[in-house]
């Protein structure tokens, strides 16, 4: 990107976001800053004149997807134990946007991102320019405009064929995987383990029965014929908060959050233990839920 009133962006923000914030109902990122360049050697970095270069997001989109460890996930139909594998599927991550018929929604490429050998969608001029002459490539066309006449062109180059997106999975982070389990697991590099940390939702009807110790970052009740049973063996930890909007829960074992218990609808019953932070602690979780939260700015594939 060439500023023609002010200098290209420092060295310092590499990583920094591109964002889209005039075009729909809210801003989104559309690439990062990865770099620049400045045209000969007595010109300064990051000057007026110099150019920075953004890596495009949809480009990459499966593997940022893949990468991100939150998962929204959500029980199926039915009544299962929490640690029935096949009880659970992912969900569409809200944060992640696509363009449909010019309007913004949520969603995902149906193709690979293409990386570094893509191409396709450029767009813009690289333009070379002097007191007395213009010389522009149109990126789109690979047209060269000098003075703005067409003078010559360059070959577009359309990138490699598109892949089909494999099949859903835990790993890759798209939406419709089963075969897991919701347990927050902190990265351990000598073993393998990767980051993984559970946005929950029980938004069918049927019954979810937990027997065993598990933490996630956040539980929603969303059904008024979900429910939520908490044996004397059972303990659930959701780091962030809980939100009942109806459904019952039923607690023998105990339930601990990081955050508020929210109770809008339903039924909270049984003779375990429910704890809510203190405001001490809520502070803390606050903090720690908003380290966590910046993941889920939205991106534009």
């Amino acid at each position: 990107m060439r500023s023609r009133t002010k200098a290209s962006p420092p060295a310092a923000i590499s990583g920094g976001p591109l964002i889209l914030d005039k075009t729909f109902s809210k801003p989104v990122v559309l690439g990062v800053l990865s770099g620049g360049t400045r045209y000969y050697a007595a010109q300064p970095s990051s000057s007026y004149g110099t150019s920075s270069f953004y890596q495009p997001l949809y480009l990459y989109w499966d593997y940022i997807v893949a990468s991100n460890p939150y998962r929204y996930v959500s029980a199926k139909a039915g009544d299962a134990k929490w640690t029935d594998a096949t009880h659970w599927q992912t969900e569409l991550d809200p944060s992640y946007q696509v363009i449909q018929n010019g309007k913004l929604v949520n969603g995902v490429p149906t193709t690979a991102g293409q990386g570094e050998a893509g191409s396709g969608g450029d767009f813009g001029q690289l333009c070379f320019e002097s007191a007395s002459s213009s010389i522009c490539k149109d990126l789109a066309t690979g047209i060269y405009y000098q003075n703005g006449v067409a003078v010559a062109r360059d070959p577009v180059d359309a990138g490699p064929a598109a892949k089909a997106v494999g099949a859903a999975t835990l790993a890759n982070g798209l939406p419709g995987a089963t075969n897991f389990v919701p347990n927050n697991s902190d990265p351990v590099k000598a073993s393998g383990i990767v980051a993984r940390y559970f946005d929950v939702t029980l938004g069918a009807a049927g019954t979810t029965t937990l027997d065993t110790a598990v933490t996630i970052d956040r539980l929603s009740i969303a059904n008024s014929q979900a429910r939520l049973n908490v044996t004397s063996t059972g303990s659930l930890t959701s780091l962030i908060e809980i939100n009942q909007l109806n459904g019952q829960t039923i607690v023998d074992g105990r339930v601990r959050t990081g955050g508020d218990y929210f109770l809008l609808g339903g039924l909270l019953s049984g003779s375990g233990r429910v704890d809510s932070a203190l405001p001490d602690q809520r502070q803390r979780h606050d903090r720690a839920g908003h380290d966590r939260d910046h993941r889920h700015a939205d991106h534009r594939w």
